[in-house]
């Protein structure tokens, strides 16, 4: 499968980088190159100053706070499909 653009390749996978299924998912570039790119952007070369757009994501407080209620709602959802309230 090809990728032409760094966008078109992200893949989610519901399981943790272990592929257990713990509620964790995870999110990375199927192409290794993108990944490649990707770090290097975010974290700066010699050649290219750092842009930090992955770890600007990761802080923002607005993303967080939609990731803590996503995890709420898939959360109790265990918890009535366990027969729990």
């Amino acid at each position: 499968m090809k990728y032409g653009h760094m966008a078109d390749g992200l893949a989610v996978q519901s399981t943790n980088v272990d592929g257990r299924k713990n509620g964790v998912s995870t999110v990375g570039w199927v192409n290794r190159y993108h990944a490649q790119n990707a770090r290097r952007l975010n974290d700066g070369t010699k050649k290219y100053r750092a842009d930090h757009f992955v770890t600007n994501v990761q802080n923002d407080s607005a993303v967080q706070t939609k990731v803590v209620l996503a995890e709420k709602e898939e959360y109790e959802k265990l918890i009535r499909k366990k027969g729990g309230e």
